[in-house]
Order: structure tokens, then C-alpha cells, then sequence
């Protein structure tokens, strides 16, 4: 009955935030689109504080009890936070400003809460990371409106910034560290625990794959940047793709040597990942950290390619914590990494003048069809063992939510094919 209660809460919240901005839009029709949201975002930030507050159970120790069920009112505020991050994260989609590390934060904690809703326990962590995050937000927010309203450069402006500094330095800086501490040393789910620390790995993890992983993003990035200095002339795009595609060929390598029986190659099933295994997982670790990071300096941003990055660092980091489902995560990589070299390989020949050439209908019909049967046939086999199999959750909602995305990517590259043949056909009979 609670279940129930929460997800109507969540559903009727997602709804409230998004009237609460339809009619603050028709109250303020002449100011932008970003101010009547970050009204919306400062009225829960207050809705959150004082929630969180409420339902603490102890001020003598606001983080008691640890690692315990939740409280109905933990649960209530938790869910409440939830509707709105996921009203703000699909709001934000129809901004013309995409803020990478807004969304990053949006994603994080959804899967945070979510998770702790879903565990319905750590409440007293979960709300006094809430209670931390929010305190500063309205802050944050008064400093963008006053701007608009005409007060930038003015002593009240100051005031607002030293103000959301002080707060948001104490809050996060002091306060944020500790509650992390906390939340790793306590017996809560590993998820929980990979969140609070931000997508970082659990602590129990050997020093060999720490170091792995370490090696490796300096590795990437040195190659990156000899690349960069070998082909001046070359765009950014096209030396990150140099480097995604050594990665996704020595992947490949490395996935295939790691397979225990190719009879069964995602066999054992939920067991404990062999030493290659680990090794492989930890080298494409680096890899999407190097280029989550890589990418935030290019010019395009990819919201798709963004929470690709995060969904498989969050699995890979999952089953590098857990130690175990390394036969069905080197599945995934070896099916997700298949198709890469051909992806980037059309946009190569485009940069290196072939483009609307045979050379690069050759390079997008080989893509087409290797994702197809690598993603949506294979991908969807190693998702179904993972998913029946007795895997760790956090791993099969990994799983599904790759599956998902590559269903979304199948979709654009089926009509992209579809206007490259029709186009094709176009021109052949122009030509005639």
C-alpha cells in the first residue's frame, strides 16, 4: 500500500511541478523561459529543506538511524524530490541551454533516490544528503532572477552570490564529505553507496583495477593528445574518434580472449568474473571516463551519448564492486563495441573529403547492419540471461537501460539508411 502511495505521489508531483510552471509562464509572460523554471526549482528547493527537516528523527544525530527502513515521512519527502527532478530533467530538454553537469546531477540522483525508494531504506542518509543539497539552491537561483530583474553588478547581486558561496561551501564542501563518509562505512546498498560518492567505485575495490583504471585514462588521454599534435589540421571530433576506435578494437580483443567457452560465451552466468574478465571491464572503465570527461570539451554536445557514458560506468563500476557478472558485462561490451569502428569510420571519410561518396554509403550500410544484428539481436539475448539470471539489480537495470538506448539509436539509424538509399536513388536517376 505504501509502494503504491509513493509511486501516486511521484506521479501526481511530476504533474504539480509542471502546472506550477505553466502558470507561473502565463503569470510572467515577458520573462524567460529559465527564470519561471528556476521559480519552480527555488520553491522546491524550500519544500525539500523544510521536509527534510521535518523528518529528521533525532537532532542530536540527524543521520539516525543509519543504514535502516525509512520512515513514511522520509519516504514522502524523498518521493516529492523525485517528481521534480524528473519534471526538471525533461523541462530542461526543452531549454535551448543544455548543462552537462546539471544533467549529470539530475541523472545521479534520480537513480539515488529511486534506489533508496526502492530499497525503502538509508532514509536518514538520503534525507540529509537532500537536506544538503537543497540549502543552497535557493541562492543559487535568487542570483540568476535578481540579474534578469536588473539588479547585476549591484551590492544586492553581491550579497546573493557571498551568500550562495558561504552556504553552498559549507553545505557541500564540509557537510558533503562527511555524509559520503557516512554512507560508504554503513551497511546500505551498494548503489546508495556508488551515488554518494558520485558514480565513484566502492572501496573494497582491488588496487590492481584502481590502478588499471587510473593507467588507462591517462593512457587515453596521452594518446588523444598525440594525436591532436600528429594531425593539427584534423577537428577534435575526428582524433576522439582515432581514440574511441583503438578502444573499441582492442575491446573487442580483450572481450573475446576473456570469453571462458565460445560453446557458451556468456557462460557462467552470474558467477564471479574471472581475472580477464575484471582487467578488460576496468581497461573500458577508463576509456568512458576519459571520454565523458574528452567530450566536455568539444564543442557538440550528445545528451544520448552522455547517459550511454554514465549508464555503462554505473553497470561496469557495479560489477567491478560486486566481483561477479563479468561473463555477461564482457558480452555487452564485446556486442555494444562491435559496431563502433564502422560508426566512427563514417565520419572520418566524411572529414577526410569522402563524404556522399560509395566509399561512405559502404561505411554507413556496414554500420547499419552490424549494429543491427550486434545491438538488437545479440544485445537483446545478453540482456535477456542477464536480466533471468540471479545478477546484482543495479547490473540488470544496466542491462535493460542500454538495450533501451540502443533500441533508440536503432530507430535514427534505420531512417538515416532510409534517406541515404532514397537520396542515392535520387541522384542515380538525376545522373540518368
Amino acid at each position: 500500500m505504501e509502494e503504491i502511495c509513493i509511486r501516486d505521489l511521484v506521479v501526481v508531483g511530476v504533474i504539480s511541478w509542471s502546472v506550477g510552471f505553466v502558470l507561473i509562464r502565463k503569470t510572467f509572460p515577458n520573462r524567460s523561459f529559465e527564470f519561471s523554471n528556476r521559480l519552480v526549482s527555488t520553491i522546491h528547493a524550500i519544500v525539500a529543506v523544510t521536509l527534510a527537516s521535518l523528518s529528521v528523527q533525532d537532532w542530536k544525530c540527524p543521520l539516525c538511524p543509519m543504514a535502516s527502513t525509512s520512515s513514511p515521512k522520509q519516504m514522502r519527502t524523498l518521493a516529492i524530490s523525485l517528481s521534480y527532478l524528473i519534471y526538471d530533467l525533461i523541462c530542461c530538454l526543452f531549454d535551448k541551454k543544455i548543462s552537462i553537469d546539471n544533467s549529470v546531477h539530475h541523472l545521479v540522483s534520480i537513480i539515488g533516490i529511486g534506489a533508496g525508494l526502492a530499497y525503502a531504506k538509508c532514509g536518514s542518509e538520503m534525507v540529509a544528503a537532500l537536506w544538503l543539497t537543497e540549502i543552497s539552491s535557493p541562492f543559487l537561483h535568487l542570483r540568476e532572477v535578481l540579474k534578469e530583474l536588473g539588479y547585476r553588478n549591484t551590492d544586492l547581486n553581491l550579497v546573493a552570490d557571498i551568500s550562495f558561496a558561504v552556504i553552498f561551501t559549507i553545505a557541500r564542501m564540509v557537510g558533503g564529505p562527511y555524509l559520503a563518509y557516512v554512507t560508504l562505512t554503513s551497511k546500505n546498498p551498494l548503489i546508495i553507496q556508488v551515488m554518494a560518492v558520485g558514480l565513484q567505485l566502492k572501496k573494497k575495490m582491488e588496487d590492481q583495477v584502481k590502478n588499471v583504471v587510473m593507467v588507462g585514462v591517462i593512457s587515453w588521454s596521452i594518446s588523444f593528445m598525440l594525436i591532436r599534435n600528429i594531425l593539427p589540421n584534423r577537428s577534435f571530433g575526428f582524433c576522439n574518434r582515432l581514440v574511441s576506435s583503438m578502444h573499441a578494437i582492442l575491446a573487442v580483443i580483450l572481450a573475446s580472449l576473456s570469453v571462458e567457452d565460445w560453446n557458451c560465451p556468456v557462460c557462467p552466468v552470474a558467477s564471479n568474473s574471472s581475472s580477464k574478465q575484471v582487467t578488460t571491464l576496468a581497461v573500458t572503465l577508463s576509456y568512458l571516463i576519459y571520454d565523458l570527461i574528452c567530450c566536455q570539451f568539444d564543442k557538440q554536445f550528445s545528451l544520448d551519448n552522455t547517459i550511454h557514458h554514465l549508464v555503462s560506468i554505473v553497470g561496469i563500476g557495479a560489477g567491478l564492486a560486486y566481483g561477479k557478472s563479468g561473463s555477461e558485462l564482457v558480452a555487452a561490451l564485446w556486442v555494444s563495441e562491435l559496431s563502433t569502428p564502422f560508426l566512427h569510420l563514417r565520419e572520418l571519410v566524411k572529414e577526410l573529403g569522402y563524404k556522399d561518396t560509395d566509399l561512405n554509403l559502404a561505411a554507413d550500410i556496414s554500420f547499419a547492419v552490424v549494429f543491427s544484428v550486434a545491438r538488437m539481436v545479440l544485445g537483446s539475448y545478453v540482456t535477456c540471461v542477464t536480466v533471468v539470471a540471479n545478477n546484482p539489480l543495479v547490473i540488470q537495470a544496466m542491462a535493460v537501460g542500454l538495450l533501451l538506448l540502443s533500441a533508440f539509436w536503432f530507430f535514427k539509424i534505420v531512417r538515416m539508411v532510409k534517406y541515404k538509399l532514397k537520396r542515392r536513388s535520387s541522384t542515380n536517376t538525376k545522373h540518368a
